[in-house]
């Protein structure tokens, strides 16, 4: 019971930690081109605050403080779901985790949840016209889901067949495409829309990479700490 405690530290301070460094990343990088297209939206006399389709109200659009605090709070959050997958992940297979492993990881959940949702949807300042949410969040699990499976039939099995099924998991979700507007247009010009992109690409690299090598620096260390008593004993 000791040693689940302690990995399960070892998650949250990796989440803690590197969502608190990516939402700092994130202030100097994403947040001004965000505020730069508010700006664009605001220009073309579109509504400041959108309707939510569900309940037909004004989605919530904190400013200042607030803003930057949600948006820490977020990443943080963030951080620890992401952490207690790869945790889980690590307790189940019989290999010995280190940061270095830890990076190898989060580079692979940055291209099962980043670069694969990407060649669909790739990421969108305000004023961009979009398709539903609710298609993008299913199309976004799906695949999440069938990326991460793929990847880890790719790594894990060593038959010809199963990887093979590994690479169609992989190349599914963008064959059957992601949903898009009737018209895809951005109130924002080009040149801000990539710079955009490749912020979020980079921030979201530089969070997996954290992420990873954190907690498997953790892991490393509490799951030794945990187990020497053990060691010792016998």
């Amino acid at each position: 019971m000791e040693w689940v405690r302690r990995l399960l530290f070892s998650a949250v301070a990796a989440g803690v930690i590197a969502g608190a460094l990516t939402a700092l990343l994130h202030h100097f990088t994403t947040v001004p081109l965000i505020l730069r297209a508010e700006q664009h939206e605001a220009r073309a006399s579109l509504p400041p605050l959108a309707l939510d389709p569900v309940f037909d109200a004004p989605v919530w659009a904190p400013v200042g403080w607030v803003r930057t605090l949600a948006t820490t709070s977020a990443e943080i959050l963030t951080g620890i779901g992401f952490g207690l997958l790869l945790v889980a992940w690590w307790s189940l297979i019989d290999a010995p985790i280190t940061w270095r492993l830890g990076c190898v990881w989060g580079l692979a959940g940055f291209a099962v949840a980043t670069v694969a949702p990407s060649l669909g949807l790739p990421p969108e300042l305000p004023g961009t016209q979009s398709a539903a949410l609710h298609d993008r969040q299913l199309w976004w699990v799906f695949t999440v889901a069938c990326s991460a499976s793929g990847l880890a039939t790719i790594a894990f099995t060593k038959r010809v067949g199963l990887r093979v099924l590994g690479g169609i998991l992989l190349l599914l979700p963008q064959l059957a495409g992601a949903p898009q507007p009737r018209l895809a247009q951005s109130l924002a010009p080009a040149a801000l829309v990539q710079q955009f992109t490749w912020a979020v690409l980079g921030s979201s690299l530089c969070f997996w990479l954290l992420l990873g090598a954190i907690a498997g620096g953790c892991f490393n260390y509490f799951g030794a700490v945990a187990r020497a008593p053990d060691r010792v004993g016998t």
